[in-house]
């Protein structure tokens, strides 16, 4: 990560140390920072998403649940690593907020089921 963030400077006006998704996807037309924000949000939900996964299937496989558990706040805790990626010269970075309200969701309609 040192290596690729020495080789793009920052775009946005704060002094970010990691590239943007759009820096990092070279292409022949930049993407919007709406776009830049959207992507990294679903980025970070397939990410929680294969996390919880993989739990399911350490707890399958092994029958207990404190492996799993421990699994998954060492996965989720590194969430913050996705928020260098948004782009906050727009207001959509906000959308930060939508990852947990997804899973909480998810989590209260298991429940209730």
């Amino acid at each position: 990560v040192i290596v690729i963030a020495q080789n793009f400077p920052p775009t946005n006006s704060s002094k970010n140390t990691m590239p943007l998704l759009r820096d990092l996807m070279q292409g022949d037309r930049a993407i919007s920072p709406l776009s830049n924000n959207t992507y990294t949000v679903l980025l970070t939900i397939l990410y929680v998403k294969i996390c919880f996964e993989i739990a399911s299937i350490l707890r399958w496989r092994m029958g207990k649940r404190r492996v799993p558990r421990i699994f998954v706040h060492l996965c989720l805790s590194t969430t913050i690593f996705f928020w260098p990626l948004y782009d906050t010269t727009n207001w959509s970075w906000r959308l930060n907020c939508v990852v947990p309200c997804a899973m909480a969701t998810r989590l209260f309609y298991k429940v209730r089921q």
